[in-house]
């Protein structure tokens, strides 16, 4: 996904995306499925022991899931922690999401 997509890049995450590719509709039938999109999180142990990265996964997975239905389907994405991620609160990760999804113009 790395070396095909986009990445935007912001103070304490990284945001890397592509566009996925639908798959085949089934002999039977000639309708595709629509196609959500998918986020998985990376927070390695740079940013900080497990209570310090588990409690940035929540805080990350809370600020996908109020504006995941805003995002553009058919994308996969990739949220990394950088280290300055375990200092920071809710309400600026999400802030820092949320301008990384409009610069990528992932958002509706």
């Amino acid at each position: 996904m790395r070396r095909k997509g986009r990445r935007q890049q912001g103070r304490r995450l990284t945001l890397s995306y592509v566009r996925r590719q639908p798959p085949a509709p089934p002999a039977a039938s000639t309708e595709a499925a629509p196609l959500v999109s998918r986020i998985g999180f990376s927070v390695s142990k740079r940013v900080g022991n497990a209570v310090t990265r588990n409690r940035v996964k929540r805080r990350l997975r809370e600020a996908v899931r109020r504006r995941l239905w805003k995002t553009q389907p058919g994308w996969d994405m990739i949220v990394v922690a950088r280290p300055e991620a375990a200092s920071a609160d809710y309400a600026t990760l999400a802030g820092e999401l949320h301008d990384l999804l409009t610069q990528a113009r992932l958002l509706r």
